[in-house]
């Protein structure tokens, strides 16, 4: 696997060990380091466009993923994507679905640093890095692509993805797209709040087409997902999920209220913020 690339990273600096894992990479052989990322408006980071990420990822052989990086970050899942071996320097980092892949197989993946041990970040990637030993882990990370590119059977799918901008916030946008083109995801609905002058939510979305979600919820009998930021935004999903089983149902907006409560409770509607 020839790439120009030792071992990639960005971001900020707000975290010890992200700012020792900047000082120890600075000058690491081939490494494509780019400087502290400086905070915005409310301390967040501006990130990069999505493809640009991918691009820098799919020049390097290992991307490191520093503490402050949750399960969902698309650092980690670009570096898979990209056939980049992840190293994770974080003491807190859960990689999703490890109980699944079990510890063995999941060490073959991925290079695990306790941020105690960062200053050994450079030789462990230098050992990792040796020809046999990144042939090996590179030829687990792609048995595992193949094994969820593979799949399973799966019933029909919905999915409204709501962000603020398309080119930086739409993360994994080409494979969804893709999977909607093949038939796996039946449904598609997109909303970025922020590419025109009236905001869009995914809300706004299911009140067009009321029909097709009442269709999935009740005559399909489908589970309903909801991941996303805590605030007003579980509440005004909800209030649109009962304002399209009101107006297709015929019933009264506390009927439909008490019935995605009753789903809630009963596992059909299930709600994951943070």
């Amino acid at each position: 696997d020839e790439r120009p690339h030792s071992v990639c990273f960005e971001g900020s600096d707000t975290h010890p060990t992200r700012r020792a894992l900047f000082e120890l990479f600075r000058d690491f052989p081939g490494a494509d380091v780019r400087a502290p990322a400086k905070l915005g408006r409310h301390g967040h980071v501006k990130r990069n466009p999505v493809c640009a990420t991918r691009e820098r990822m799919a020049s390097c052989r290992f991307c490191l993923v520093p503490p402050g990086l949750t399960p969902t970050s698309r650092r980690l899942y670009e570096a898979i994507a990209t056939r980049c071996v992840p190293v994770i320097v974080s003491d807190r980092f859960v990689v999703p679905f490890s109980e699944l892949i079990g510890d063995a197989a999941l060490d073959q993946l991925v290079l695990r640093i306790p941020e105690a041990e960062v200053a050994t970040a450079p030789s462990r990637i230098r050992e990792a890095d040796e020809p046999e030993s990144y042939a090996r882990r590179l030829a687990a990370l792609e048995a595992h692509r193949e094994k969820v590119e593979a799949g399973e059977e799966v019933g029909e799918m919905l999915l409204y993805f709501g962000a603020r901008y398309e080119a930086t916030e739409f993360l994994y946008g080409d494979e969804i797209r893709a999977y909607h083109d093949d038939g796996i995801l039946n449904h598609l609905k997109t909303a970025f709040s922020r590419d025109q002058e009236e905001k869009i939510y995914a809300q706004h979305r299911i009140a067009e087409d009321p029909e097709l979600l009442y269709d999935y919820m009740v005559n399909k009998d489908a589970h309903f997902y909801l991941c996303g930021p805590a605030g007003n935004m579980p509440k005004q999903m909800k209030d649109a999920v009962v304002d399209a089983l009101a107006k297709v149902g015929g019933m009264p907006r506390e009927q439909a209220d008490a019935t995605v409560t009753d789903w809630q409770i009963k596992g059909k509607y299930n709600v994951e913020v943070w």
